[in-house]
């Protein structure tokens, strides 16, 4: 990505310029947008990944390496995009481990799951659960 020249506006935050840069990128790599996200702050990741994706500014590898910060590191990830967008750019990434796509499990696998006891019936967490066997542990 080349820097545009960019002059700030009044009032303008980082967060907006980052936009700018993002909408004004042809392509964008895992590091630079990365950069933009952190530039505009943790709760724009969503909307930064879901623009660049939908805009095919990145690859599918990119959605994957980044997919798990984003999720982790928004304010409530599931009030920034309904669910079919987070389907959507999970399933862009596949299965990954650690950001990285690799083969899918061909064993069970435990999922654990936690929450804040006022929250706990709410379905944050996007699971493919074929091939999981759900246990609920409760503390």
């Amino acid at each position: 990505m080349t820097r545009l020249p960019h002059q700030p506006q009044a009032g303008e935050t980082l967060a907006d310029e980052a936009y700018d840069l993002l909408l004004w990128a042809d392509q964008l790599t895992t590091e630079e947008l990365g950069w933009l996200m952190g530039l505009a702050g943790r709760t724009f990741g969503p909307q930064f990944l879901a623009e660049a994706l939908a805009e095919d500014k990145i690859t599918a590898e990119t959605v994957a390496d980044l997919i798990g910060d984003v999720w982790s590191s928004a304010e409530f990830p599931d009030r920034h995009h309904d669910r079919d967008t987070w389907r959507w750019m999970f399933d862009t990434a596949g299965f990954t481990v650690d950001g990285k796509r690799a083969p899918r499990p061909t064993e069970p696998m435990t999922l654990y799951r936690g929450s804040v006891p006022e929250r706990r019936d709410e379905d944050e967490v996007v699971v493919d659960t074929r091939g999981l066997e759900i246990r609920e542990v409760v503390r």
